[in-house]
């Protein structure tokens, strides 16, 4: 036989949000170790992989690939000097505007009309420091 579902008055489930009660100041945490870590990610897998070395002759695979990447942009493989150029100089800055090379017009909506002051006086110069309380 299926059991009936009991029934809660709105807000009184014990799973709602209603019934939600914050904690009370000096009680214990109640997920004491936080969020638990995802498992092993690609990027984790591969740092792993480039930390160990290569059986056959016991060079480090990140050192073996640094090399691989070096050689192939001396031999003028333009990806490869891209990659090399981008890891050792840092990426060139990409300049940013509107059509036509104009500046770039962006909105800044707001609920809040004390915040919304304050972005306001930011932007018209007024103010540089955002960082004290919106009335």
């Amino acid at each position: 036989m299926a059991e009936e579902k009991q029934k809660y008055p709105p807000g009184k489930h014990p799973n709602s949000l209603a019934a939600l009660k914050p904690r009370k100041k000096g009680q214990p945490s109640p997920n004491p170790k936080g969020r638990p870590r995802r498992g092993l990610t690609i990027s984790d897998a591969m740092r792993e992989i480039l930390q160990s070395k290569d059986p056959a002759d016991g060079k480090r695979i990140a050192d073996k690939v640094a090399q691989t990447i070096i050689d192939e942009a001396l031999k003028g493989n333009y990806q490869m000097m891209q990659i090399l150029l981008d890891r050792v100089e840092g990426k060139v800055m990409q300049p940013v505007g509107g059509p036509g090379g104009k500046d770039l017009v962006f909105s800044v909506v707001v609920s809040n009309d004390g915040v919304r002051d304050m972005v306001n006086d930011v932007l018209a110069g007024k103010r540089t420091d955002a960082s004290s309380s919106a009335g």
